[in-house]
């Protein structure tokens, strides 16, 4: 029997692939049972779209630090193929560098119209929930995709294998 170390950020991310999924559920749900009720009782749900874009917040944003700690992007690996195995290993570290820059220039962005959601008391339309509510799942999900790129960063760093290569 093998024994797996898992790290407080496998469990962390974990949480959010779950939250995510049931955002997903959530947003399946509401759209097909609006839609029923819309054309078979001509009475459609109120809020629908309010709780549909809120939950796809949810979806997108817990989802993204665990894609990005399992390596999941989706990627096109022509240069893979033709490159030694070190210009390679030299261009994922280079892309996971602008991956992280992006993503520390993204939370940088967003810190602004967050505070001014939050400042300004804005409001979803239907539902009249506070936007500042929704940025709480952006920034916690942008700030463990870079928590989770830097561990990948970390992974890659030479003698992180402990010399198994």
């Amino acid at each position: 029997m093998r024994s797996v170390k898992v790290s407080f950020l496998d469990h962390v991310l974990r949480v959010c692939a779950v939250l995510s999924t049931v955002s997903l559920i959530v947003m399946m749900m509401v759209t097909v049972v609006d839609v029923g009720l819309a054309n078979f009782f001509h009475r459609p749900i109120v809020g629908a779209f309010d709780l549909v874009v809120t939950a796809l917040v949810f979806a997108v944003f817990l989802g993204i630090p665990l894609t990005f700690q399992r390596e999941a992007n989706i990627v096109v690996d022509v240069v893979d193929h033709l490159a030694p195995a070190t210009v390679v290993d030299k261009l994922r570290v280079f892309s996971r560098l602008c991956t992280l820059g992006f993503l520390v220039i993204l939370l940088y962005n967003m810190v602004e119209p967050a505070l001014d959601a939050y400042k300004y008391g804005e409001k979803k339309p239907e539902l009249g929930l506070p936007l500042y509510v929704i940025w709480i799942p952006i920034f916690i999900g942008i700030g463990l995709a870079v928590w989770s790129v830097m561990n990948t960063l970390w992974r890659q760093r030479p003698g992180a294998d402990g010399g198994k290569s």
